[in-house]
């Protein structure tokens, strides 16, 4: 057909979506200063490492909605398997002796993404979109600082940033017609993340950190504790982490442990609070033997709500995390993904009018999201009333002991 088509965003989504509409037949062009290469050099010396899980669901997903062909998938195990391969070499001995992981980095999935958008023939501009272009209440393409560009289908892959959503609502303050309408449920929550080496600190007769065994536990003060172990990317001895640590939960319990926490640094800020939480819990002995030395890297991050973005103005859509997301702990980003991008094929395969396909591929998201949302919101509050059960049956228990 050669349909132009803009997307704005080139990670996961963005090239997905890319890789797809070729073999419909349209003409996209992905925009994204991440894919210069200087860009890629630093999501190579800073990307998230994720393990089995995640690249497998991944996987599965893609391979199940036949979004990319097996040579890619064989891609992405390959470079799971060369990553762990190493790793067992020089751990052979160490936490990582049975069961191995993979070990990937988003950008290890993006390369592997754009090798293939660019043998398909996509074309990738390292520019960031600063406005979408309009006319009659329509949207017909996207502007650069360098170009304008038109097209028949604008598609926003930018993300929870949802930049082309924010830059429609900049047109409707200047009086046009609504464009954007939300569906939003709170979900204030507060995350600490780090990256840390335990391979030295022994379990003990409460937790015991066995290899390879994801370890959860609910907090009494509304708050989760998530350690997942991760197989090391690299000889560099820089990166030693073995588990990634998250602490989610109740923003003013999570900001209060950080207000009155010490240290020198960020890290060592962090895990004060951490340590500061699991007071009197199960995990207090292991972690507590963690120092600012044992953490590769640090992160926190305020979440406030799932959102579903419908973008209403003829010639836009979104996909990935720029038109649905939810609490990211619950970890349902890449599934989302893969749905939005079967969807939105299906819909263009079976209407000719570009207007009826981006209807139907409506439909098929809105009650979709909707579900998912809405489940996510009763699995926050299950939790929610979980620990406060647990808060009970730890204060009841403490008055029976005395």
């Amino acid at each position: 057909m050669g349909v132009e088509v803009n997307i704005a965003g080139g990670s996961v989504a963005g090239l997905l979506t890319a890789i797809n509409l070729v073999h419909l037949g349209y003409s996209p062009t992905v925009y994204d200063p991440v894919l210069t290469s200087q860009a890629k050099e630093r999501r190579a010396e800073n990307g998230v490492l994720l393990s089995t899980p995640f690249l497998n669901h991944f996987t599965v997903s893609i391979l199940g909605l036949n979004l990319l062909p097996e040579s890619s998938i064989k891609q992405l195990n390959l470079v799971g398997n060369s990553r762990i391969n190493r790793t067992l070499e020089k751990y052979s001995q160490d936490f990582l002796q049975t069961k191995p992981l993979y070990a990937v980095r988003m950008d290890d999935i993006q390369d592997v993404l754009q090798s293939r958008a660019e043998a398909c023939g996509v074309e990738m501009k390292p520019d960031r979109v600063i406005d979408i272009t309009m006319q009659n209440g329509e949207v017909v393409g996207i502007e650069t600082a360098e170009t304008t560009d038109e097209s028949e289908l604008v598609i926003d892959a930018t993300g929870r940033a949802a930049k082309l959503a924010k830059l429609l609502k900049n047109h409707e303050k200047q009086g046009e017609s609504e464009y954007v309408s939300d569906i939003i449920y709170p979900q204030p929550s507060r995350i600490i993340g780090m990256y840390v080496d335990m391979k030295d600190i022994a379990g003990n007769e409460r937790v015991t950190l066995k290899p390879n065994t994801l370890t959860l536990g609910m907090l009494p003060n509304k708050t989760v504790l998530m350690l997942a172990p991760v197989a090391q990317l690299s000889e560099d001895d820089e990166a030693h982490a073995s588990h990634l640590l998250l602490l989610e939960g109740d923003q003013k319990v999570i900001e209060l442990a950080l207000t009155n926490s010490i240290g020198n640094s960020p890290h060592e800020r962090r895990l004060n609070a951490v340590q500061a939480l699991i007071e009197h819990t199960s995990f207090e002995d292991v972690l507590n033997k963690l120092s600012a030395e044992d953490i590769e890297s640090s992160l926190y991050f305020i979440y406030e709500q799932a959102e579903y973005h419908d973008l209403l103005p003829h010639g836009i859509t979104s996909v990935g995390d720029a038109q649905g997301h939810t609490n990211p702990i619950f970890g349902r980003g890449i599934g989302m993904i893969a749905r939005d991008v079967h969807h939105l094929m299906h819909s263009l395969r079976s209407n000719k009018d570009i207007r009826e396909s981006l209807a139907e591929y409506k439909a098929r998201q809105a009650l979709e999201y909707y579900e998912i949302l809405e489940s996510t919101q009763k699995m926050f509050n299950r939790i929610r009333g979980l620990h406060h059960a647990v808060g009970l049956g730890r204060r009841l228990g403490n008055v029976i002991k005395k």
